[in-house]
């Protein structure tokens, strides 16, 4: 068993969090990815060229059931790869909406007002870089004069909050290469901090839990124990789906399985 103060796999906000973690030294943080590192990856490093990571041994390729009145299934593209998601998506940012911030707090979200939180949007566009799309699709430009002609404003900043309008996108990336959260916090993996340990290809089973305390995990990798904290950054479909198989969760959902 390895002490640690966080295990679970790698996507998008987790390379960020393992990270900052590891920045104080005190600490020893072990991360675990189901995937393969993404350095030197054309295909990811040219955001260009995301349409080939669709359905390729990089995505995980979820696929929705058929639900009443659904003529179709929907396919989610999640990225099995280093950065998760942020690794295989098209690389678009933007900053929360002032007003939805502004509504968090008026429903309890102290401290989420779009001043308090443009700070920590700026640290990280400072890490992942930010710019526009460019200008190469004729349908595009097309559909972003037509709103202009309707009265529809143009963006005047990249990734503003506060202004409504159309226009382009902006990126994660510099000169249109990724800037993923993997490549703007982890890389290079042959310099990460040596209280700092990630493993590739390696799957979180199960939080193991104590007396209603999380202690550590089950992977691919064996039992980890975890000395401070347990820390779950698998996405919207996979935190759930191993809480879950961890026993949190309904209750008679997770019987049915034999779950406890």
């Amino acid at each position: 068993s390895v002490g640690v103060t966080a295990v679970g796999s790698v996507v998008a906000a987790g390379s960020v969090v393992e990270a900052r973690l590891a920045a104080d030294p005190s600490t020893t943080v072990w991360l675990g990815e189901a995937g393969p590192s993404d350095e030197r990856l054309g295909e990811i490093l040219d955001v260009q060229r995301w349409p080939e990571l669709i359905q390729s041994r990089l995505d995980w390729d979820y696929e929705t059931e058929n639900a009443a009145g659904a003529n179709q299934t929907i396919r989610g593209t999640r990225g099995r790869v280093l950065g998760g998601c942020s690794s295989d998506n098209v690389a678009i940012a933007y900053r929360a909406p002032d007003e939805d911030l502004r509504a968090w707090e008026r429903l309890g979200a102290t401290g989420w007002t779009p001043e308090n939180c443009r700070t920590y949007f700026d640290r990280v566009f400072a890490k992942t870089g930010l710019e526009w799309a460019p200008t190469t699709c004729d349908v595009a430009q097309a559909f972003i004069e037509a709103c202009h002609e309707a009265g529809f404003p143009d963006l005047p900043a990249i990734a503003d909050g506060s202004s409504q309008g159309a226009g382009r996108t902006s990126l994660n990336s510099r000169n249109l290469m990724r800037r993923s959260a993997s490549i703007a916090y982890l890389h290079p993996l042959a310099s990460l901090p040596p209280n700092l340990e990630v493993r590739l290809e390696t799957y979180a089973y199960r939080v193991l839990i104590v007396e209603g305390t999380a202690v550590g995990a089950e992977t691919s990798s064996g039992i980890l124990n975890a000395r401070r904290e347990v820390i779950v950054c698998e996405g919207a479909f996979e935190s759930p789906t191993l809480l879950m198989l961890s026993g949190i969760g309904p209750a008679q959902h997770l019987r049915s399985f034999d779950i406890e």
